[in-house]
């Protein structure tokens, strides 16, 4: 009845370990056989009929009356034996089978039930973080000193220490007096070398040609005339000229004469005379019915002019009373020393070197001329176009120089290191300050050989500074050195990160 109970009560499942260890446990197969009388027959159907019956043996020792052959208590005690046997097993296959139990209906149950009180979220695409820690310098992108490019006095300063300036913005400027005077010189000899060109490259007018023909004609006659001596009229001529200077000069020294006297008192009259006249015509066509404005307008113009006569022959006569005015001799001495020295030249014979002086003048009017025929040769054109080229480029040096006396602000930033004052004497090599790019910064740290690999241009990076320990900066790679430094047996890479720009 215990064999067939076990197999009433327990799952399908459970023959199987039933069978299985039948089969690894020597005598379970006997074991099989029932431990009591009363039950023989009932067992003896349950082991062959049985689904745990391995193999369906029946009993070959009961005898004819359904009792037990000889041996039956040789039977019963293995019996015994092999039933705590048995007994023990079956203990460990209910434990399993009933753990095996649990579990299945515990899994059914989970797979059932529904959730109760469970906080659910979206799903979304996040990064991995990999956090590399360096220290190193913060420095603004650019710095420039700053300086004159020429020497000079510094004349204006237009800002200060800590200002922010624009780009192209005027911070000083330098005297530039001498400067600009260059300049105006240059471009004066610009405007020369240019009209000089234009000359050369215009054909000659014929009025210009006939100049030099002239000019050529006359120095021709002077070599002509100095060579062949002066002629018997130009002899004369001289020689009055001097006679008249020396009666003017003695005439000047020995005062008026009466008779000079006497036609001054007579200028005075006659000019007297021709007034009254003038005045008494005047008066007739102020007087006359019907005279137009224009006649009588006339008549006065008449009289006005008549009375300066009278006052021109007055001054005139009172100058006969004045001693000559020492000015006025000398002009009259000067003049006869001028009248005597050309008599000398035309008497006496042509120097050597006043001959050479008219044959020089000759030759070059005479080389001009051939010129002006000649023009334009290629040989004047390009002289004449290299001075313009030269007088440019001076006029070019002479500007650039006054540029460079202005200091201006290459871009825009904040002034550090401001040294300038009116009046201070600079030269290029003297600094006036260093102009700073305060929007961009950058930060240059070294990154251990065995952490550079996870570095790469463009990652992300947050700073934080020392002057501001909780606020951070984000900036991005933007250089990864190649090669590495090594110091004290460790090799660092120089990787540089540029923040991002600031207000």
């Amino acid at each position: 009845m215990l064999y067939w109970a076990m197999w009433i009560r327990l799952p399908y499942g459970i023959s199987f370990f039933w069978v299985l260890a039948s089969a690894l446990l020597p005598g379970l197969a006997e074991a099989r056989r029932p431990l009591w009388p009363w039950s023989y027959g009932s067992s003896f159907w349950c082991l062959n009929s049985c689904p745990c019956s391995l193999a369906g043996r029946s009993w070959a020792t009961w005898g004819s009356e359904g009792r037990p052959a000889v041996g039956y208590k040789e039977h019963l005690r293995e019996y015994s034996m092999n039933g705590k046997r048995i007994l023990a097993i079956v203990l460990v296959v209910l434990v399993i089978a009933g753990s095996l139990f649990l579990y299945s209906r515990a899994n059914k149950r989970a797979q059932t039930a529904v959730p109760q009180g469970v906080k659910t979220a979206p799903v979304v695409r996040g990064s991995i973080e990999a956090r590399i820690s360096a220290s190193g310098s913060l420095a603004a992108e650019r710095t420039q000193p700053l300086t004159f490019k020429i020497s000079g006095t510094v004349a204006e300063v237009l800002v200060k220490e800590g200002d922010s300036v624009k780009q192209g913005q005027v911070l000083a400027r330098l005297d530039t007096r001498d400067l600009e005077l260059s300049l105006k010189q240059a471009q004066a000899a610009l405007q020369v070398s240019e009209a000089s060109l234009a000359r050369v490259r215009k054909a000659p007018s014929k009025e210009e040609i006939a100049a030099a023909r002239a000019a050529v004609e006359a120095a021709r006659a002077s070599l002509q005339d100095l060579q062949t001596g002066p002629s018997e009229a130009e002899v004369a001529a001289a020689k009055a000229a001097v006679e008249a200077a020396k009666a003017n000069l003695n005439d000047l020294k020995a005062g008026p004469s009466a008779r000079d006297i006497r036609l001054a008192d007579l200028a005075i009259a006659q000019a007297k005379n021709s007034l009254w006249g003038l005045q008494a015509n005047r008066d007739s066509v102020r007087a006359m019915p019907g005279a137009s404005q224009g006649a009588k307008n006339q008549a006065e113009a008449q009289v006005l002019n008549a009375e300066i006569q009278v006052e021109i022959a007055q001054i005139n006569r009172e100058k006969l009373n004045d001693p000559p005015k020492a000015s006025v001799l000398k002009a009259a001495e000067s003049q006869l020393a001028q009248a005597e020295s050309a008599l000398d030249r035309l008497t006496s014979p042509p120097k050597s070197s006043t001959l050479k002086a008219a044959e020089s003048q000759l030759a070059q009017a005479e080389s001009t001329l051939a010129r002006l025929l000649s023009m334009p040769s290629p040989e004047d054109v390009a002289q004449a176009e290299a001075q313009v080229a030269q007088a440019r480029v001076g006029v070019e040096v002479a500007q650039s120089r006054l540029n460079d006396a202005v200091l201006i602000a290459p871009f825009a930033g904040q002034l550090a290191d401001w040294n300038l004052h009116v009046g201070d004497n600079v030269t290029p090599a003297t600094p006036a300050g260093t102009l700073v790019d305060v929007s961009r910064y950058h930060v240059d740290v070294n990154i251990d050989e065995t952490e550079i690999s996870k570095v790469t241009i463009g990652q992300k990076v947050l700073i934080t500074l020392d002057a501001f320990p909780d606020r951070e900066l984000e900036g991005r790679v933007s250089k990864v050195s190649l090669l590495g430094s090594s110091a004290q047996g460790i090799v660092n890479y120089s990787v540089r990160i540029d923040l991002n720009p600031t207000d």
